[in-house]
């Protein structure tokens, strides 16, 4: 859903910066939940990892529905557009139901749109495209990565070096941190190199209205930099096998 709210409201000239920001709850998730978890299974008991998350997405999902107003320009526009109690947060910081007049980006998104139940497999017909079937390959092996480094971590600490459930979950405070800084950075690198980007194709960026992506060449701004994150992803991943393998070179981990 953050991807979709950053979409609505920020420019592609500054989606990247967003997008890194709002990584950052999930990559800082990645490190307290551990921590968290290996404290309560020695103290409190194990069912209590599973009710704090339980507790924490209900108060997630009652802040959303108090707070978070619609954004999908095919329902409010560009926000100027009065809409259903169906699509307003509960509780509205201005409750005047008058819109604000707001310059709209074309008829086309200021035109209100009949609500229709989505179909899920619609977006299958993604795949039908080559070049979204390949970015969508080369995502999932990098996200099955990521997951089976995360997943495993504190398994393989507590097998190698015999820690206990709570210095296992302390074992991913690097993971955590690294991850923030670098979704922090990569959000900043790519609203970067769509500035140059732009400024090599002798386009003006908009940050008003939001450039037109058709003359806009997107993928080259987006994979810019691709070939550095790659190059660490793949130094790293190998790295950190082999410092695993390799846990006879260390053996004051085993005091710890």
């Amino acid at each position: 859903m953050g991807y979709g709210v950053i979409s609505d409201i920020a420019p592609p000239s500054e989606r990247g910066g967003y997008v890194g920001v709002v990584l950052l709850g999930p990559n800082i998730a990645t490190a307290i939940g551990p921590i968290l978890g290996g404290a309560l299974s020695e103290a409190p008991g194990w069912r209590w990892i599973f009710w704090i998350p339980a507790i924490a997405s209900g108060i997630c999902i009652l802040l959303v529905a108090l707070f978070l107003p619609e954004t999908a320009r095919s329902i409010v526009g560009n926000g100027s557009r009065n809409v259903s109690a169906l699509y307003r947060p509960i509780f509205r910081y201005h409750r005047s139901r008058t819109p604000t007049p707001l310059p709209a980006l074309n008829e086309e998104e200021n035109t209100p749109r009949n609500f229709r139940i989505p179909n899920p497999l619609a977006t299958l017909k993604i795949l039908a495209s080559r070049d979204s079937l390949l970015i969508t390959a080369i995502y999932g092996v990098y996200y099955m990565n990521f997951s089976c480094l995360q997943g495993s971590l504190s398994t393989l600490f507590i097998e190698i070096y015999k820690l206990s459930e709570l210095k296992a979950g302390l074992v991913y405070l690097p993971f955590g941190i690294g991850s923030c800084i670098g979704a922090y950075c990569s959000g900043k690198i790519m609203n970067r190199d769509y500035r140059l980007t732009a400024r090599a194709h002798n386009l003006v960026i908009d940050a008003t209205h939001g450039d037109d992506l058709t003359a806009f060449p997107i993928e080259k701004a987006r994979f810019r930099s691709i070939w550095y994150s790659i190059t660490a992803t793949g130094i790293s991943t190998a790295g950190y096998g082999w410092a695993l393998q390799s846990r006879s070179l260390f053996p004051s981990f085993y005091n710890l």
